[in-house]
């Protein structure tokens, strides 16, 4: 199987709006809104009926998905909040294959690291149509994908500050830092979500 990676959307909606207004010192925000099971339901609810228009198979809650979410958020908040994209992905990938006596021919897997702040979870998966397209045709649109898992928490993450800032990563391993001040955009960091989301074609058992 093939380990399909989309990496880390930074997007904070508001911000990107304003920077499309004339700023002379651009600033960062926190955001207040925080995240809870409900939010994380109607997001999927809202992927599902999307997938259905583009005739993907619906995606199942998977428990070991959900396990594996959970390690993952470890992993990336240990990583001093989002300096580098998929931070520690492989290492915490093969400690789930060997868990679970699986072989990664058969286990295809992706995932998503996402930063909501729309209290409306059907807004923000259209917001990544238009921010993130490639996380989002991702979610709605993978037809081997048929399983998943999430974990999320309120807590520091990295924010990007300055006009016309990238508002998609979609390769591992980059320092997200420089990346940000090579596009000349600055970074602070705020509170925040952090939504980590692990989608698969089969869940282990």
């Amino acid at each position: 199987g093939f380990l399909i990676l989309y990496g880390i959307a930074e997007l904070n909606y508001m911000i990107w709006q304003k920077a499309l207004q004339p700023q002379s010192q651009p600033q960062a925000h926190t955001v207040s809104f925080i995240i809870n099971d409900e939010w994380v339901s109607e997001f999927f609810n809202a992927v599902n009926t999307a997938r259905k228009g583009y005739g993907a198979p619906q995606l199942q809650e998977c428990p070991a998905l959900m396990q594996f979410a959970e390690m993952r958020l470890r992993t990336l908040e240990a990583d001093h909040h989002q300096l580098v994209a998929h931070y520690g992905l492989y290492s915490d990938y093969v400690q789930f294959l060997k868990e679970y006596n699986i072989s990664a021919y058969e286990f295809q897997a992706g995932e998503e690291v996402l930063f909501p702040d729309n209290p409306n979870a059907t807004g923000y998966l259209y917001e990544l149509l238009a921010y993130a397209p490639v996380h989002f045709f991702f979610l709605v649109n993978s037809s081997n994908m048929r399983y998943y898992g999430y974990a999320y928490n309120y807590t520091t993450i990295l924010e990007p500050v300055g006009e016309n800032c990238p508002t998609e990563i979609t390769t591992p391993g980059i320092n997200i830092t420089l990346y940000m001040l090579l596009n000349g955009c600055e970074v602070t960091w705020v509170k925040g979500n952090i939504l980590v989301v692990e989608l698969a074609n089969t869940c282990p058992s």
